[in-house]
């Protein structure tokens, strides 16, 4: 089919066009686990998806981890940084990212404001201010709690997510300025949540 290529399955594992070997097979990992408990759903509809799905990965493994992807590998490591096109990344993959590096590599800290606690994590990678602020109410209050991630570089604001009570908990995107540094971000957190599973 016309868009089974290199491209198209980076895309459909939202990966960068630099990503590497590892990257990738992490990638695929991460896919084929969730996808395989999916093949024994009691519904008819979920079995099939998870089929597709999971024959699917099989052929995304031959084509990104197979001849052709180390030829073109080995093409996009000998250009210069300013001839590679970067894949853009959605918004939720960016903003599981930076909560996933924020939250193993981060710095936390956490205050009680009256029945309400305030958590604060942060780091600074590559450049780039990542910040994960949340307010946690009660259990039975739950529904007030509030969730902000951003990602800032000296004063610009590349990245913010919310999510709270007028959003029914779901998460919003504010403002997402595309870049290198989202790339960065998804490859640095897949390697530090790989590093945390093995």
């Amino acid at each position: 089919m016309p868009g089974e290529s290199y491209e198209y399955y980076l895309r459909s594992l939202k990966l960068g066009r630099t990503a590497s070997e590892e990257e990738i097979r992490a990638a695929i990992t991460q896919e084929v686990r969730l996808w395989a408990r999916r093949t024994n759903a009691p519904t008819l509809e979920v079995r099939q998806e998870a089929e597709r799905k999971m024959q699917a990965l099989e052929t995304a493994e031959k084509v990104l981890l197979g001849a052709e992807g180390r030829i073109i590998r080995s093409q996009l490591r000998n250009q210069p940084d300013d001839q590679v096109e970067s894949v853009p990344i959605d918004a939720d993959t960016v903003a599981r990212a930076i909560e996933c590096l924020v939250s193993t590599k981060g710095t936390k800290s956490q205050e009680r404001r009256g029945t309400v606690l305030f958590r604060r994590s942060g780091i600074f990678f590559s450049g780039v201010d990542y910040l994960v602020e949340e307010l946690v109410h009660k259990p039975y209050e739950a529904f007030r709690d509030q969730k902000r991630l951003c990602a800032t570089q000296g004063s610009l604001i590349l990245f913010e997510w919310l999510s709270g009570p007028e959003n029914q908990g779901r998460g919003r995107t504010r403002n997402y300025v595309p870049g290198r540094w989202a790339t960065e971000v998804v490859a640095f957190a897949a390697q530090c949540s790989n590093g945390m599973r093995t």
